[in-house]
């Protein structure tokens, strides 16, 4: 399936109930963390209401299919009265989705973790390895250090037979220790998949050093070393994201990559009730498509995807378009064009996908 062939344009370039897919939840704006990458840093900081909530569940309700909704912030679990009355909400009202917390996982205890294991609540943790690049990247307020709580938490989840993924940063402090990401996920035994993502230029994240393409093809190489070097060892397989998405795209499991923007399926819902077609976009008055209560502003959406064209059109000469997807354009906008970094990345996945199924054939 090309990448053009499962574009999804309603006639009135409005996003609709029944086409969102995936709804992001902010609950809070609030976070006991302080990333030196935050790109949410300078958004509202007042707790999502349950009205808000209440709303925003409802707008997806008239979905076909089974929706996915995340929980994320700030921290989610700073807001847990507060998700755990939307998960109720859900079941009460007998709405199947497949349900997702994003959380620092400082703040688990047994209590939180026996009502995730209940509902079903699929785990992401944020973790950029060990002390010497996740203190530096993910410290607390007070600039202590957080990353034993979440290994701690980790561990927690393990014991209740909880699987989780691991989301991490890229950047100038981790490119060169993406290895020892992978050293951590095998070492707690409940890891199943890694994901690792780029900087976002936005909030503190602008004032990231850069890093160059052969740093990052350094990095990520070690990283895919390392990565086959456990699985010899352990026999036990570990999911990287980006290429299990490569591998969805080719088996036609997904119609499109990671942007849920571009094909009006996604929404992400600010603590105060903004609509925003994806998180990465959100605090930006000009990317706003409206609120959970009045609904989505059609002229505002047309101009969105107006914006969005440009990454298409750039990505659709590339000959790498049907097994990535296309850019991200919150990391387009800067420079008008399509981030060399990213493009790096994913090609060496690519590559690396590629590879494994010649040797296969």
């Amino acid at each position: 399936m090309s990448y053009m062939a499962c574009m999804n344009c309603n006639a009135d370039n409005t996003i609709q109930s029944k086409s969102v897919q995936l709804l992001i939840l902010a609950l809070t704006g609030q976070c006991n963390l302080k990333c030196s990458y935050c790109y949410a840093a300078n958004q509202t900081q007042q707790p999502m209401t349950w009205n808000t909530a209440k709303q925003a569940l409802q707008y997806i309700t008239e979905y076909s299919g089974t929706p996915t909704i995340q929980f994320t912030g700030g921290e989610p679990l700073l807001a847990w009265e507060l998700l755990v009355k939307c998960v109720e909400w859900l079941e009460r009202h007998k709405i199947k989705a497949k349900l997702q917390i994003q959380t620092n996982a400082t703040l688990l205890d047994d209590r939180k973790i026996e009502f995730i294991k209940k509902h079903q609540i699929a785990i992401g943790v944020s973790l950029d390895g060990f002390a010497d690049s996740n203190a530096v990247n993910r410290p607390y307020m007070d600039f202590g250090d957080s990353t034993m709580d979440t290994i701690k938490s980790i561990q927690l989840l393990s014991s209740a037979g909880i699987e989780i993924g691991i989301t991490t940063v890229v950047n100038a402090v981790t490119v060169d220790k993406l290895d020892k990401v992978i050293d951590l996920a095998y070492y707690l035994g409940n890891v199943r998949q890694v994901g690792f993502n780029l900087v976002r230029p936005q909030g503190r994240g602008k004032e990231e050093p850069l890093i160059t393409e052969q740093i990052l093809e350094a990095g990520v190489h070690k990283m895919l070393n390392r990565l086959e070097y456990w699985q010899n060892i352990t026999h036990r397989s570990l999911i990287i994201a980006q290429i299990d998405k490569v591998n969805k795209l080719q088996k036609g499991y997904t119609p499109f990559s990671h942007c849920y923007a571009l094909h009006k399926a996604g929404m992400y819902v600010s603590p105060d009730g903004m609509m925003y077609a994806c998180a990465s976009l959100a605090g930006r008055e000009e990317y706003c498509l409206g609120h959970v209560t009045t609904g989505g502003d059609s002229q505002k959406e047309s101009v969105l995807l107006t914006h969005l064209e440009p990454v298409v059109d750039m990505c659709t000469q590339c000959n790498f378009i049907n097994y990535c997807g296309g850019a991200c354009y919150s990391r387009v906008r800067a420079g008008q064009t399509i981030n060399p970094l990213e493009c790096t990345m994913k090609k060496i996945f690519i590559k690396y996908y590629q590879n494994k199924h010649t040797m296969r054939a």
